[in-house]
């Protein structure tokens, strides 16, 4: 009776999780329609909620040093978000510790489906006209086309999501059509939206499978590029502000993010909690945006859930390193890249491989379920 219990609680808890993600990608993706622009925020308390009862119901069994760490994190991410009106990492650290009980791959198989399914729903929302198709210029005149997005790059960065996720699954048979595939994706987002972040790091991603088709590299140093990638970020915009030559060329070569990233640091201070930025600062005209993940977070999000991301990347760096997953580690490290260019690298929608990290957290209780499941499949054969 009490294995029915249980497998009927962990069954509600998946059922919970899931529909808490799928609200997140149908507002993220289909966001910008008027009628699920205006109930967005209720959309985000629903996912929330459900969530948190997913999280009391897998609480139940645990140590309490678990409990505690889980609330702990939670209150301080809750508190973060009153200050910066801003949930996404507050979502994140939700998600991970709502996973316990969640297949990775089926999760990422459900993932795949969702988006590419709510990508097609924005293409007919945009022919019946509920949602615009932002179009933009480049300075040479290139079109780049936002598909229903806020900009171009948000859409480049979930077809990028969709394609990592792709040969993660693909991972025990990554061929020539595998490569092929990349490729074309490629070619078809330059065409489309123009997203050079989100081409490049698959093209990036194709030279990370190459390299470590037989062996991994700077085992020791690759856990910390995370923190290389923040110093770099930093000194950059020091450089940029005192006008080096080399930092000005950098900006160019950055579209400005080095200026949109020195003219948040002259407004916004880095402090524990973070800092609630201006949507649509008059300070900054067109320059209103902060796309580094690294400095984002800083200044954003503040020290303190800095220092949690950067210790969930390193975590999940080594536990890569650690299991020679080659592929798993492959897009880690590309994301890392796609920090260093894009805020969204750390939001749960464009980066699933986050919440990997749930066995970071969850090590011991599923030590303890693996144990129990065998006890009673050893119980259930021998009375």
């Amino acid at each position: 009776m009490d294995g029915y219990v249980d497998r009927k609680k962990e069954l509600t808890s998946k059922i919970f999780f899931y529909f808490a993600y799928m609200l997140l990608v149908f507002k993220t993706i289909c966001g910008r329609v008027k009628f699920i622009e205006d109930i967005g925020e209720y959309i985000t308390l629903f996912e929330l909620l459900l969530l948190v009862f997913c999280i009391l119901i897998q609480t139940r069994y645990y140590k309490i040093k678990t409990v505690l760490f889980i609330a702990v994190v939670l209150l301080i991410c809750l508190y973060s978000y009153l200050v910066t009106n801003n949930s996404n990492i507050m979502i994140l650290f939700f998600f991970i510790f709502s996973m316990k009980n969640i297949n990775f791959d089926e999760f990422i198989k459900f993932d795949i489906k969702l988006k590419v399914l709510f990508l097609i729903f924005n293409i007919i929302f945009i022919y019946l006209g509920l949602l615009e198709n932002v179009i933009s210029y480049r300075s040479d005149g290139t079109t780049r086309q936002a598909l229903g997005f806020s900009s171009p790059n948000s859409f480049g960065g979930i077809v990028m999501s969709i394609c990592f996720e792709w040969v993660y699954l693909k991972r025990k048979n990554i061929n020539s059509f595998v490569y092929i595939t990349l490729l074309f994706v490629v070619v078809l987002l330059d065409l489309l939206c123009n997203s050079k972040t989100s081409e490049l790091c698959i093209i990036l991603l194709i030279v990370m499978l190459y390299i470590y088709k037989r062996k991994i590299y700077f085992k020791k140093i690759l856990p910390y590029i995370p923190i290389l990638l923040t110093i770099i970020s930093i000194l950059l915009v020091y450089l940029y502000g005192k006008q080096y030559s080399i930092a000005i060329k950098i900006n160019d070569i950055l579209t400005t993010r080095l200026e949109c990233a020195y003219n948040f640091f002259e407004l916004y201070n880095v402090n524990l909690f973070g800092n609630k930025f201006v949507a649509s600062d008059v300070w900054l005209g067109y320059v209103n945006t902060l796309d580094n993940a690294y400095l984002y977070l800083l200044l954003n999000q503040g020290i303190i859930l800095y220092i949690f991301v950067m210790y969930v990347n390193i975590k999940l760096l080594k536990l890569a390193i650690e299991n020679d997953d080659r592929f798993l580690l492959s897009i880690l490290i590309v994301f890392l890249f796609y920090a260093f260019m894009e805020r969204t690298a750390y939001f749960v929608i464009y980066n699933v491989f986050l919440l990997y990290s749930k066995d970071l957290f969850y090590k011991n209780e599923i030590e303890k379920d693996k144990k129990d499941e065998r006890l009673n499949k050893y119980y259930s054969t021998n009375i």
